[in-house]
C-alpha cells in the first residue's frame, strides 16, 4: 500500500463490471474486496433488484483505489451502464451499440 492525498493508505482495487444475458453492461463497481462487495449487491439491505439479471462479470486489478476510481468514471461516462447512477448520464437507458461485433472477450 502506498499514501495517497492526506496521508491515507490507498490499497489495490478492483473494477467490476456486470452484464446481462444479452451482454447489455449493467453496472461498473469498484472494491478492495470483489467478493464481499458482490454480496452486498446481491442480497442484504444494500441488496440491488437487477442482481439476478447479471449473468457474466469481468474485473481489472488497479495498484490503488485513486486509479481504480479514475477507472470507474471513464467506465461510466462512456459505457453508460444501466444501473449506475453517479457519472451516468441517462441512468436506465443503454447507450446505443456500434454496429459490427462488440462482444467483449473476458
Amino acid at each position: 500500500m502506498r499514501p495517497a492525498r492526506g496521508g491515507v493508505l490507498s490499497a489495490p482495487t478492483t473494477l467490476y463490471r456486470f452484464f446481462d444475458e444479452r451482454d447489455q453492461l449493467l453496472y461498473v463497481g469498484i472494491a478492495g474486496n470483489p467478493g464481499r462487495r458482490f454480496d452486498q449487491h446481491a442480497k442484504g439491505p444494500d441488496g440491488k433488484p437487477w442482481w439476478p439479471r447479471v449473468v457474466r462479470s469481468t474485473m481489472e486489478h488497479f495498484d490503488t483505489r485513486e486509479a481504480a476510481l479514475a477507472a470507474e468514471a471513464a467506465a461510466i461516462i462512456t459505457e453508460g451502464p444501466l444501473h449506475n447512477v453517479v457519472h451516468n448520464r441517462n441512468p436506465g437507458v443503454p447507450l446505443p451499440r456500434p454496429p459490427g461485433n462488440t462482444r467483449l472477450r473476458t
